[in-house]
């Protein structure tokens, strides 16, 4: 009996000790239970089914395949979706699971290591397949496990790739390689220095065309011991027959000493081939490029093209997928290189043709296809179906499908899909189209184009030059509807003369312009011109009496009418003061002149204030002369106020102001519009006065609480917006003296080559302008006019996303415009004065009326003195005989009784009449 406890005890301490050599030695994977990208990928499908490995579901306790069967839609889910456990004696790590392409396959892969504590010296590493043994359905499937006979270490870096039919599996790991035979549930296993031409290989990827073609991905570090690694990328075939099996045919190998891969996360690729062209597609995120690579007629690996996405972060390319023949699905990952940490994640869509890498057509989550609110924004993976569908993978497990639609339609995501979500199809909206299957969604249809939604697989051509037809428009919109209306105008500038006696100097003595006023008009009211005309009949008068002087010297009729002409025009002489018949002449064209200069003035006076005049000042040769100057100038609102203009700002400060928003080019309905104003505690609803929606224009009106404000405008649609229109009114008011204008203003926003942007802001400052008008008598009282006038601060580049930015950017369920009424903390003051006044106008009338006297009194003086005595003296030798007459005249004068006795003062004069033989004919 003693014996027998001696054994058991012994028995017990070796099996306790050999129970602690295997915990201490051994290598867990209970960190990696929740990583679904560790190890590989654990996500697989084909037209017949998808699967995903589930290591542990939320509670650690259990591991299970999901699988989905075809038909793939969300009606069927419920039916077509199982889990399958694997509750094997053994604790397994799944690594990665994997389904052949082609469509009758339906045996799953999967290949891992035992989860039980063996030590990373004899870790067990294994294949299984999950198969059916009736019709597809969950209680069909049975399990087949095969471990690996030889004891190798733990590999991080383990692929597996399936035969298209799914008869071999192909297996690439750093320390071996194997093919496993499903015929016969049986390895042939080799180490991989026996394969590698290199003495580190660490596989990445891997896809299988067929036995012939299969194609790794990885990284080598060509024996050098600094601890940078090489993209690689290997060509195989296989044949049974060979030791090894799996031949190298060719390599083609990434190399820029500039880039350096020492982490975990750098060792990533991805792989995939297009079925219909053999073009292979190569994903290196540590480098943020994509690579096509073909094979020749020699069967070496060829680069066609390359694309790369920038060096500021890494993670482009992080999965690749082939949808067709000319379409592929690239996953994009942001990561800093600094501390890897997580930016974005997007599925990009590029169209490949004749071996090019074209620009990215779309990408998922879009606005049309958003991420469901239950799954991660972070994506680890991405696969595709030979139909076209694509598979992607989320941070926390859960997968989602978007399966290829029928042109005219976009895959649609409900957000409350749980794993796994299936798209379903939808229309595309108005403004947008696709004209080709798949998963990518609708474009925009492009600028002069538009698409009303009756078909959704073209656009068609607007038709009228007139049209508002930017990117993505949904109808023609005439170009009226954004079109701008503004109140605000340039005050005018003073005129080049403030000073009224040379307004009026300038205005009386020019006949005509050389600038944009001459003609007729400037020629017919000229006074000048008709103080001209006036003198030319002088002139005639003129000559007529040189006539009768010279040629019927004689005839008494002629005597009689000159000396009744002399008379008359003696009586009318302003300028001599009755002494020259001439003078009388001179004197009509003064008055011509002095004339013009009261009824110019006249007018003149009454060209005040501007605001009141309605015609062109006709009576000058200036239309716009107007009797008034102009100051303006910029005043802060800390600057203290008269009394005058702290009343008009208070008239206002009450305006009560509308706001109107034209959202142009457009099926938004007025069931989406939504306005909050914005305030420190919170947000209050503002209700619409007026919603339409008519011509594809949403027009909506609100009235603002108060003057400065923050407003939102919620759209809750997807649908393009084309172009934008804000406006601002308010009633007029007139107190008094104070007058505060109507306002009414209208600023229009578009860029034909974009569409609106979901979210936006406009800030919209206003700033008032005080006009003060003097009045023009000094008895009169001074005018107040208002109005505000606006200021818009937007930026175009921001507002409006061109047709790449549109589906980088635009995936959001709704448009928000974010609106900001302030006033600025100047205002602009405006005065307007008379130029002259009642008082100035008489003042300078009756000082013109002397000045035009004194004028001709000194032509005339010039004329006595030096003109006069030079006719007396060429008359004396050209013609004598002419000039008896009027000496025998003047002796008959002499004579006559009626004659007036000369003064002894005359004297001088009487000296003066001897020599100047013409002064009774002047």
């Amino acid at each position: 009996m003693l014996a027998c406890s001696y054994r058991l005890l012994i028995l017990t301490a070796l099996t306790l000790f050999v129970v602690f050599i295997h915990k201490t030695n051994g290598y867990t994977f209970s960190s990696y239970t929740s990583n679904y990208d560790a190890l590989g990928l654990k996500i697989a499908g084909n037209d017949q089914l998808i699967v995903e490995v589930l290591n542990s579901d939320t509670n650690n306790n259990q591991q299970y395949f999901r699988i989905s069967y075809a038909p793939y839609n969300n009606s069927s889910t419920n039916q077509q979706q199982c889990f399958t456990t694997y509750n094997i004696a053994e604790s397994l790590y799944i690594y990665m699971v994997a389904v052949g392409r082609h469509p009758t396959a339906t045996s799953v892969f999967f290949a891992g290591e035992i989860d039980d504590g063996i030590s990373d010296d004899n870790s067990s590493t294994f294949i299984g397949i999950l198969n059916t043994t009736t019709a597809i359905n969950c209680s069909g499937y049975t399990y087949s496990i095969t471990y690996l006979t030889d004891a190798y270490n733990h590999q991080q870096y383990f692929v597996l790739g399936i035969e298209p039919q799914g008869q071999h599996a192909f297996g690439i790991t750093e320390e071996f390689i194997f093919v496993y035979l499903v015929d016969s549930s049986s390895f042939v296993l080799w180490n991989s220095n026996e394969t590698w031409t290199t003495s580190h290989f660490m596989p990445a990827a891997i896809v299988v065309q067929n036995a012939s073609f299969i194609v790794a991905a990885g990284y080598t570090d060509n024996g050098q011991l600094d601890g940078t690694n090489t993209p690689v990328v290997y060509l195989f075939n296989w044949n049974p027959l060979n030791k090894p099996s799996l031949t190298i045919i060719s390599n083609w190998t990434y190399v820029d000493q500039t880039q350096q891969y020492r982490t975990a996360n750098s060792y990533k690729m991805s792989l995939d081939i297009n079925d219909e062209t053999g073009q292979i597609l190569v994903g290196i995120p540590a480098i943020n490029q994509i690579f096509l690579l073909s094979v020749n007629a020699n069967s070496q690996l060829t680069q066609l093209s390359s694309r790369d996405n920038g060096l500021r972060y890494y993670g482009y390319g992080k999965g690749v997928a082939w949808l067709n023949d000319s379409i592929a699905a690239v996953l994009t990952n942001q990561y800093t290189f600094d501390s890897e940490t997580w930016i974005s994640s997007n599925v990009y869509f590029y169209e490949i043709t004749n071996g090019t890498i074209n620009s990215e057509i779309s990408l998922f989550p879009n606005l049309q296809a958003s991420l469901p609110d239950a799954f991660s924004s972070v994506l680890l993976n991405i696969i595709s179906t030979p139909a076209g569908a694509l598979i992607v993978l989320d941070q926390i497990g859960n997968i989602l499908i978007l399966l290829p639609t029928s042109p005219g339609y976009s895959p649609f995501l409900n957000q409350n899909s749980t794993s796994p979500a299936f798209s379903m199809p939808a229309v595309c909206i108005p403004g947008t189209y696709s004209s080709h299957s798949g998963v990518d969604p609708c474009i925009l249809c492009p600028q002069g184009t538009k698409n009303t939604g009756n078909d959704t697989t073209l656009c068609s051509t607007c038709s009228s030059s007139t049209s508002f037809c930017p990117l993505g428009a949904v109808a023609e919109v005439n170009e009226t509807a954004l079109a701008q209306v503004s109140q605000a105008q340039t005050y005018p500038d003073s005129p080049e003369s403030t000073q009224f006696d040379d307004i009026l100097l300038q205005n009386m003595f020019t006949i005509g312009r050389t600038g944009p006023h001459w003609g007729t008009h400037c020629l017919i009211i000229s006074p000048l011109f008709w103080a001209l005309i006036v003198s030319v009949m002088a002139l005639f008068v003129i000559t007529f009496m040189c006539v009768l002087k010279l040629f019927v010297p004689k005839d008494p009729r002629s005597k009689k009418w000159q000396r009744e002409i002399r008379r008359v025009f003696r009586q009318t002489d302003l300028v001599g003061e009755g002494e020259f018949w001439v003078g009388g002449l001179a004197s009509f064209s003064i008055m011509v002149l002095v004339c013009f200069a009261y009824a110019f003035s006249t007018l003149y006076l009454h060209r005040y204030p501007i605001e009141r005049l309605t015609t062109n000042s006709n009576f000058a040769c200036d239309p716009t002369i107007r009797n008034a100057k102009f100051t303006t100038g910029l005043q802060s609102l800390a600057v203290p106020l008269t009394i005058d203009e702290q009343n008009m700002f208070n008239i206002l400060n009450n305006q009560q102001f509308t706001v109107h928003i034209d959202f142009v080019n457009t099926q938004i309905l007025c069931t989406n519009v939504a306005v909050e104003l914005l305030k420190n505690f919170g947000q209050t609803e503002i209700d619409l006065t007026a919603c339409s929606n008519e011509n594809s224009i949403l027009s909506i009106a609100f009235v603002l609480p108060y003057q400065s404000i923050t407003a939102e405008i919620i759209l809750n649609s997807v649908s393009p917006i084309g172009g934008l229109r804000v406006g601002l009114s308010g009633d007029e008011l007139e107190i008094g003296s104070y007058s505060m204008q109507q306002l009414q203003f209208y600023e229009p926003f578009s860029v034909p080559t974009s569409t609106l942007a979901q979210t936006l802001a406009i800030s919209l400052q206003l700033t008032k302008v005080i006009n003060r008008t003097d009045p023009l008598s000094d008895s009169g009282e001074e005018e107040y006019n208002a109005l505000w006038i606006p200021m818009f601060q937007v930026n175009l580049n921001e507002m409006f996303l061109t047709y790449n930015d549109y589906f980088h950017y635009s995936n959001l369920t709704q448009t928000t415009l974010t609106l900001t009424v302030s006033e600025t903390a100047f205002f602009i003051k405006n005065i307007q004065q008379p130029i002259a006044k009642e008082a100035d106008i008489i003042f300078y009338c009756l000082l013109f009326t002397i000045v035009c006297l004194e004028i001709f009194g000194v032509i005339f003086l010039i004329f006595k003195l030096l003109v006069i005595p030079m006719i007396n003296f060429v008359a004396k030798r050209t013609c004598p005989t002419a000039l008896e007459g009027s000496d025998d005249e003047e002796e008959k004068d002499e004579n006559s009784p009626n004659r007036k006795k000369k003064k002894p003062d005359d004297k001088f004069y009487e000296l003066y009449d001897k020599t100047n033989t013409t002064k009774n004919y002047f």
